[in-house]
């Protein structure tokens, strides 16, 4: 619950548990929180329109003719909605890969850089390895520190907004 909800509590060492698990975990670790929230992520909701819209596409491909929508709580979701839940997927997506290869720079092992990236990209706290929820990021280098710092604001403040105050146009006149 806490990994989901972003309030970087540890009940337990999770790094002891079978490996299976941490795949769940990393899964969760993208989730995050719902829409509205202050955590960072992908957010449930986003995902689960996501989910609903691969499955119109491929309703769309078998009844070429059919008329599909994407509903949530029985109100039909805009396909402009939708098409902006993709791009910050994938903006998110993109990030995390390259703050994974960024970090990957700084920690030997691409477990733990990569979980630390999703770890401050969320703003979950915990990690995997000797960032886990046993360790800390004390022996990481002022660089690396630096860099997950951004990505804690970017996870925060939310991809697309960053990416639009760091944008030419937005300082224009």
């Amino acid at each position: 619950m806490s990994i989901i909800t972003t309030t970087g509590f540890a009940t337990a060492d999770y790094m002891i548990w079978p490996q299976v698990t941490w795949f769940l975990l990393l899964f969760l670790f993208f989730i995050g929180g719902m829409i509205g929230s202050t955590g960072g992520n992908i957010k449930f909701t986003r995902l689960l329109v996501l989910v609903k819209n691969i499955r119109a596409e491929v309703k769309k491909i078998l009844h070429p003719r059919a008329m599909v929508t994407i509903k949530l709580n029985q109100q039909t979701i805009p396909d402009e909605v939708v098409r902006n839940f993709f791009i910050v997927f994938v903006a998110f997506i993109v990030v995390f890969c390259l703050g994974s290869v960024t970090m990957s720079l700084f920690i030997e092992d691409p477990k733990e850089a990569m979980g630390a990236t999703i770890a401050c990209l969320g703003n979950i706290g915990p990690a995997f390895g000797q960032f886990g929820p046993a360790g800390n990021y004390a022996n990481l280098n002022d660089a690396g520190k630096w860099i997950l710092g951004v990505l804690m604001v970017v996870g925060r403040l939310e991809i697309i907004p960053v990416m639009i105050f760091y944008h030419f146009a937005f300082w224009r006149k």
